[in-house]
């Protein structure tokens, strides 16, 4: 994986460090961040020499729902029909290729699967399942029948509107990828995170979208070597324009050296002191 290629030693150094200032307060420390799916091994490592114990939380989401959630969230609802369309399809294969690379990672670690609609619809629940499973301490009462600070941001009422795949305009070949992928994770929620045909399965889907993902490669290689050539165009066309501006102020500078302040003109006394300060920061 070329994002675990990325990883330099001052990155590990620099994460052990901070997870040792962690343990030195607490045995038990919580890391919530989506990017974390790139660099599950630097984060096994890490926590291994820092003394601690890694365990694996994953959200489960349907993904015809964070497609949804994402448009109505970071796409330019200006955007035209088309471009809306490649966005959500663009999004569908990010789901169901981190889902892959995030379940493939953790495999044979401790884990747990929550459903997104399990944690809206009764997150004590869930806290004292994941209490249960991974030997876990509270700092305070998740029991029901008292107020928790959780209760305050939690609403079930936050699925206001459930997307459906009906409502997408999305390739039928990743929708039913990304179907077959929701599934089996339903499973390994259901199983403690463990369920060996499921990850079976899953590993086949995974070789699946990578062919998907040469395919699209090849089919689009014109189109970025167009925007390539497109690109390198307009900065050629860019920097010849700016030496030409560069060259024009030089001349006028030029022109208005022996004239008195009073007969230059305004923009070619602009030009001058544009033209002077240009190189003195040059020299500088």
């Amino acid at each position: 994986m070329r994002a675990q290629q990325a990883v330099r030693p001052a990155n590990r150094s620099k994460l052990v460090e901070f997870l040792r200032e962690q343990r030195a307060v607490s045995d038990q420390v919580v890391v919530k961040d989506p990017r974390s799916v790139w660099f599950q091994q630097l984060w096994r490592e890490a926590c291994a020499e820092a003394d601690f114990d890694i365990k694996y939380i994953s959200m489960l989401r349907h993904p015809a729902e964070v497609i949804g959630s994402r448009t109505t969230y970071y796409s330019d609802s200006e955007n035209s029909d088309e471009k809306q369309r490649r966005y959500q399809a663009l999004t569908l294969a990010r789901w169901i290729n981190n889902s892959l690379i995030n379940e493939r990672a953790t495999r044979g670690y401790s884990r747990a699967f929550v459903g997104y609609d399990e944690l809206l619809t009764d997150w004590r629940k869930v806290a004292t399942r994941l209490q249960d499973e991974f030997d876990l301490r509270y700092a305070t009462n998740v029991e029901p029948g008292t107020h928790h600070a959780v209760d305050d941001f939690i609403d079930p009422d936050l699925r206001r509107h459930r997307v459906t795949w009906q409502e997408l305009d999305l390739p039928e070949y990743l929708q039913s990828m990304a179907e077959q992928v929701w599934d089996l994770l339903q499973v390994l929620a259901e199983h403690g995170g463990v369920d060996e045909e499921s990850s079976k399965r899953l590993d086949e889907i995974a070789t699946s979208y990578a062919g998907v993902l040469n395919d699209a490669i090849g089919i689009s290689q014109d189109a970025v070597l167009e925007l390539i050539e497109d690109a390198r165009e307009n900065a050629i066309n860019e920097y010849r324009a700016e030496l030409t501006i560069r060259q024009s102020d030089e001349q006028a500078a030029q022109d208005v050296q022996g004239m008195r302040v009073g007969e230059v003109g305004s923009r070619d006394l602009l030009r001058v002191i544009a033209s002077r300060a240009k190189r003195k920061l040059t020299r500088a």
